[in-house]
């Protein structure tokens, strides 16, 4: 896995709960003179789970392989609200849904949401935040992939077949581990992207950017295919 700095930075202005990410204001109002502290572990089977859903508005989310047969989630850091905050994980079928909650739009702090699967070959696996940086670990493996962020980076380092990956405020960079073809689709509103298909065979993959450099410096290494598009509003494209 490549080095790359998964943060936010999170201030309060003169005295009110007023929160900027980054120099964004995402909220404001209300006060908490002292931090919650949150840590929070739940997990069930997952004998039969073939898609993790993941959804949250407030935390940063890392989702790797772990030694086990369940799925296990930790929520934990610490934040300023004054309301509750929690995590909960259900079973719809075949289907895992988590999902961070929080009674307040008022909050503030560094939030982490670390989900531990097993090694195996998934459906779909789907992550979706709206303040947060999203990191997939390596050996994640599942025939479909979709990232949304809002605010956040998205990393990734992954075997698929499909992967979806976008935010508005943030950068994107995405490792894909050969072992089909790939159809990529990878959009950053306000940030760079960065693709590395570097052990395909051919690339087909389209490049733009509105402002920014854009540029496809694949060269073949290998026998599968990746196809699609990626592009940038604002920041540089990159795929080799």
């Amino acid at each position: 896995m490549r080095s790359i700095i998964m943060s936010s930075s999170y201030t309060i202005i003169n005295g009110a709960s007023i929160v900027m990410i980054d120099g964004r204001v995402i909220s404001g109002g209300g006060s908490c003179a002292e931090p919650k502290e949150i840590d929070k572990t739940k997990k069930i089977r997952a004998d039969d789970i073939t898609q993790i859903r993941v959804s949250s508005n407030n935390a940063n989310v890392t989702i790797s392989i772990g030694d086990r047969d369940d799925v296990e989630v930790h929520y934990h850091g610490k934040v300023y609200t004054d309301g509750d905050v929690d995590v909960d994980i259900n079973k719809f079928g075949q289907e895992a849904t988590i999902n961070v909650e929080n009674t307040s739009n008022n909050m503030y702090g560094n939030l982490q949401l670390d989900v531990i699967i097993p090694q195996k070959i998934f459906e779909c696996i789907s992550v979706k935040t709206v303040t947060g940086n999203v990191l997939l670990y390596r050996n994640v493996e599942a025939k479909k992939i979709k990232i949304n962020s809002v605010n956040g980076n998205l990393v990734a380092e992954v075997c698929c077949e499909e992967i979806d990956a976008q935010s508005q405020n943030g950068i994107i960079d995405i490792f894909v581990i050969p072992k089909s073809n790939i159809e990529m689709y990878a959009k950053s509103i306000n940030g760079s992207v960065t693709v590395d298909v570097s052990k395909f065979g051919l690339c087909t993959i389209r490049t733009s950017s509105v402002n920014g450099l854009a540029r496809n410096e694949h060269i073949a290494n290998g026998k599968f295919r990746a196809s699609g598009k990626v592009s940038s509003i604002n920041g540089m494209v990159r795929v080799h």
